[in-house]
């Protein structure tokens, strides 16, 4: 009977190897691809080929595509899993619709690789940019002996149909990390005026996925606008950071896309001063630089009012979380600016 346990045992492990072999995955079993590239999709048919595409036919192959079908009700589920089909580097998680941040997080927890890149579905990569980034990495470990926790880049915008648009703010990093493109900068150490001025947007960056476990840090679930709020998150919890000035992402812009709907998510706009602050405080960051950032999103509620009644809920449940704070002259006076602004809204 033992005998015949690990004869079994062998044809069970024979056959499993088999099976990986022939499906081209030995790879995965000794060794991790150095790149997770997250694609969350939802409702993205027009654009979805085009961004896997631009994954593999990258000139860097050591990569594994997580896709995170995030309750599409379109057809891109079907050009998904045709990918997934033909290569092996593609893997889909599909699942209820929860939202871009929870997709994201679901997807870090199967994720592989050494750095990961959350790519919005609309947007794609140049075919040489992992191979920028793996060499910009390296050169930065033999140099500095110190390995990025994270990498900002230049990005292209375009409109819906690929054409290059200007790039403006989003294409500029802050003049004082250009100087760090070798040796990295520790987020920590920057001043408000450069963390302030970083343009954020999910694909401008990528991570150490050893540094967000160590650190927990996670997109705020439910939320909208939640690039900064995890971008500062781990450069404020003492990242290095590492500058690659060169174009690499490119992030199209069209009437559908977050952005160009904030109105519909202020409920988001609204969460974002206390999730951020919370964030933060959590992270062990000071109450004078958690003040600092909440500051930064409140004053963007007044700006961003959607003239909707709806929110005024929101705005009553950020109001009831800044009257808990203790009662010192921040928080007094961010409760009086808030009241009067809610009562304004009240009275059209």
């Amino acid at each position: 009977m033992k005998r015949f346990l690990i004869y079994l045992s062998l044809f069970v492990l024979i056959f499993i190897l088999s099976f990986v072999i022939k499906n081209n995955g030995l790879r995965y079993l000794f060794k991790k691809p150095f790149f997770s590239i997250i694609v969350s999709n939802y409702n993205y048919e027009k654009y979805i080929s085009q961004t896997i595409q631009s994954a593999l036919t990258s000139s860097f192959p050591d990569f594994e595509l997580i896709i995170v079908n995030d309750g599409s009700t379109d057809s891109s589920l079907e050009t998904i899993r045709y990918f997934a089909k033909q290569d092996d580097r593609v893997k889909v998680i599909n699942q209820k619709n929860q939202g871009l941040s929870t997709a994201r997080n679901n997807a870090l927890k199967k994720a592989k690789g050494e750095y990961v890149w959350f790519i919005d579905a609309d947007d794609w990569i140049d075919k040489n940019a992992l191979q920028k980034l793996y060499l910009s990495i390296q050169k930065s470990k033999k140099i500095s002996g110190i390995q990025p926790d994270v990498v900002s880049f230049y990005i292209q915008h375009v409109n819906q149909n690929g054409e290059k648009l200007s790039n403006k703010y989003y294409n500029l990093l802050p003049k004082e990390i250009i100087p760090h493109t070798i040796q990295p900068y520790i987020g920590s150490e920057l001043p408000n005026e450069v963390l302030f001025n970083f343009p954020v947007t999910s694909g401008k960056q990528i991570y150490r996925r050893d540094f967000l476990n160590d650190k927990r840090i996670t997109f705020p679930d439910g939320l909208y606008f939640e690039d900064e709020c995890f971008f500062m998150s781990v450069l404020l919890s003492g990242a290095h950071g590492l500058a690659l000035p060169q174009k690499i992402y490119y992030k199209r812009n069209h009437q559908a896309s977050i952005v160009n709907n904030r109105g519909k998510y202020y409920d988001s706009t609204v969460r974002l001063p206390q999730v951020t602050y919370l964030r933060l405080k959590q992270l062990g960051i000071s109450e004078e630089k958690a003040r600092d950032f909440f500051e930064r999103h409140f004053s963007g509620l007044f700006s961003k009012w959607p003239y909707d009644k709806k929110y005024l809920k929101d705005l009553n449940q950020l109001l009831n979380f800044i009257e808990q704070q203790q009662p010192d002259s921040f928080w007094l006076n961010k409760a009086r600016q808030l009241s009067r602004f809610i009562q304004e809204k009240e009275s059209e």
